[in-house]
C-alpha cells in the first residue's frame, strides 16, 4: 500500500519513546520492537525497545518496554525468529533479546 496506495497506507498510530530509529517485525509478523534511540539526550527519557502489538491487523497497542544499551539503532531478526539482535551504537554493543520473552 505504500507505493500503490499511500494515502491509505496508515493503519493506525501508537506513541513510543523518544526520538524512534530503528523497527524490526517480530514474532511471526504480529509484533513490532521500534530502538527509541534518545539520541538528542531529552530530559527523563532513555533508550530502551518499545514493544506493539496488532501490527498484522487490528488495532496497534504499546505493549511495554524493554531496556536496551545506549542509542539501540539496527535491528535484525534471527534465522529461526527467535532473538532480535540489537545494535547498540552509542555503548558499541550488540545485544540478544529473546522474543519469547517480550511483553
Amino acid at each position: 500500500d505504500l507505493v500503490s496506495r499511500p494515502r491509505a497506507a496508515l493503519e493506525g498510530d501508537v506513541r513510543v519513546g523518544e526520538a524512534p530509529v530503528g523497527v524490526a517485525l517480530v514474532d511471526h509478523d504480529t509484533t513490532l520492537v521500534i530502538a527509541d534511540s534518545n539520541r538528542f539526550a531529552s530530559p527523563g527519557a532513555g533508550a530502551n525497545l518499545a514493544v506493539v502489538t496488532g501490527a498484522s491487523g487490528g488495532h496497534l497497542a504499546l505493549a511495554g518496554y524493554l531496556r536496551s544499551g545506549s542509542f539501540p539503532r539496527d535491528m535484525a531478526v534471527s534465522p529461526n525468529g527467535k532473538a532480535l539482535l540489537v545494535d547498540n551504537y552509542g555503548s558499541g554493543q550488540v545485544e540478544s533479546v529473546d522474543v519469547g520473552e517480550l511483553p
